[in-house]
């Protein structure tokens, strides 16, 4: 059972439940017609929402008329498309699916992992052939071999099992004067420059250790965005609220926060349980614990902008 069900409010689920939850939807989508299909892959997918933003997406296989249930996962809902870049779509090594590398924030200089819906990636191969190196398969393309996808528009949203509510960073803005530093007088000098730049990366590391002998690592680090665990899309994160809401679930009434959260430069929309959190969420708090990140993408080559 996909443990990431609890963080769109199906906290008190046992597998029993989950099975029952994924039977019921795939017969209602088959007879309302609302199973989504990629008759050239062979594969299928059913959307059941269960709020506003959440809900459960169920993947599988088609044989004939025949929907064979592979796995489940919960899904949020970004407010938009928000951030471009090239991304990077490998095959997930534990399941059927994939995963992408987005490009980095606008501060961290690290790549970011994320889980994608397998069948928007079906999708974007469908009508965009170009983006593998080789004619896709299931059979035939390996682990390693990459779906290229350049200027992409992607949105980044997390499932966290847990979380914290922290104040905002206490953070000092101090400012040398660098005039009264030997060598510096010169201000068009490169060398000069050069030595102010070594002065204030020095005196940044002082502060820090001067600060961290006497105040929580909390108040320091304003945001962060780092691995955590063996799942390469497991994250941990500090990350400032910049808007929130809170929605039901409509089979367990159980209640869910829904963040817009700021970290490293990255806008990410995340849902936690309310059960779950300690602390009260509000704008201009800060929303820390681990997650796991999924990114929804689109995507159109140059070609078929063209054609349009």
């Amino acid at each position: 059972m996909n443990l990431y069900l609890r963080s769109v409010g199906f906290r008190d689920y046992t597998p029993q439940d989950v099975d029952g939850l994924v039977g019921r939807a795939i017969s209602a989508a088959m007879k309302t017609g609302s199973l989504m299909k990629n008759a050239r892959f062979g594969r299928a997918q059913v959307l059941y929402g269960t709020s506003e933003s959440t809900g459960v997406a169920i993947y599988g296989r088609l044989e004939g008329e025949n929907f064979i249930f592979e796995h489940v996962y919960p899904y949020v809902l970004p407010d938009k498309i928000d951030s471009r870049g090239d991304i990077f779509v490998i095959r997930n090594r534990r399941y059927e699916g994939f995963q992408a590398i987005l490009p980095p924030g606008r501060v961290s200089g690290s790549v970011i992992q994320a889980e994608v819906n397998p069948m928007g990636i079906l999708d974007i191969i469908e009508k965009n052939p170009e983006v593998t190196s080789q004619p896709f398969s299931f059979a035939g393309l390996s682990s390693t071999q990459k779906i290229s996808l350049p200027d992409a528009g992607f949105a980044i949203t997390a499932l966290a099992l847990s979380g914290m509510i922290i104040l905002p960073a206490m953070n000092e803005e101090t400012a040398l004067d660098r005039s009264d530093v030997p060598g510096t007088e010169e201000t068009g000098s490169e060398e000069a420059e050069e030595k102010a730049g070594q002065i204030s990366s020095e005196e940044d590391m002082l502060g820090i250790g001067s600060r961290i002998r006497n105040e929580n690592i909390f108040s320091i680090v304003d945001t962060t965005l780092f691995p955590n665990g063996a799942e390469s899309e497991g994250y941990t994160m500090i990350g400032k609220i910049l808007d929130l809401r809170v929605e039901e679930n409509i089979l367990t009434d159980e209640k869910i926060y829904l963040l817009k959260v700021e970290t490293n430069g990255n806008i990410i929309y995340l849902s936690v349980n309310g059960e779950d959190v300690i602390g009260e969420p509000k704008v201009g708090r800060r929303f820390q614990g681990p997650a796991l990140l999924r990114a929804d993408i689109m995507y159109t080559s140059n070609k078929n902008k063209e054609e349009r």
